[in-house]
């Protein structure tokens, strides 16, 4: 059996708590540097200024159908192969893509629901959503340079992608 003096107990303690410190604050300088920004493109008739997450988790899991003035929404998906579409599924819907597909598949099979049309492309995304009205659809801070020709509204998603 080890025999350890308290003082030595406190050090072991106090080195190690700050390690754990340390390590700590260097997965977060590593987090921040990958850290992206999802922007919600709308159709240029929808009046949206800000979104919640709440609310677009809702919209593309089938739960809001209509915005406010009785207009269809017409939600796009990004493929969780595309960066877009990879942050999309973890911190809005916090769902992997075979569970959003058997969700969508239990709506159509009891015709509540069509699933969104999947786009990987960001032009192609802009596109879309500019030539439906109640279109909405997502893109990264990256990608607003390849859709900043149509005419959309754009509105940032608060989202905190470095938590846990």
């Amino acid at each position: 059996m080890i025999n350890l003096s308290g003082q030595r107990v406190l050090r072991f303690i106090l080195l190690a708590s700050f390690l754990a410190t340390s390590a700590a604050g260097e997965a977060k300088v590593k987090d921040k540097k990958s850290k992206h920004r999802i922007y919600m493109v709308a159709h240029p008739k929808t009046d949206i200024e800000t979104i919640s997450v709440a609310t677009v988790r809702n919209i593309y899991l089938g739960m809001k159908a209509y915005w406010e003035r009785n207009t269809r929404i017409i939600p796009i998906i990004r493929p969780n192969k595309v960066r877009a579409g990879n942050l999309f599924f973890k911190w809005v819907l916090r769902m992997v893509p075979s569970r959003y597909r058997h969700h969508w598949q239990s709506l159509e099979l009891s015709g509540r629901g069509i699933a969104p049309e999947s786009i990987a492309d960001p032009a192609r995304v802009g596109i879309l959503v500019s030539a439906r009205v109640g279109a909405i659809a997502f893109v990264l801070d990256t990608e607003l340079p390849m859709i900043e020709k149509y005419q959309l509204v754009i509105v940032p998603l608060e989202l905190i992608m470095n938590q846990k």
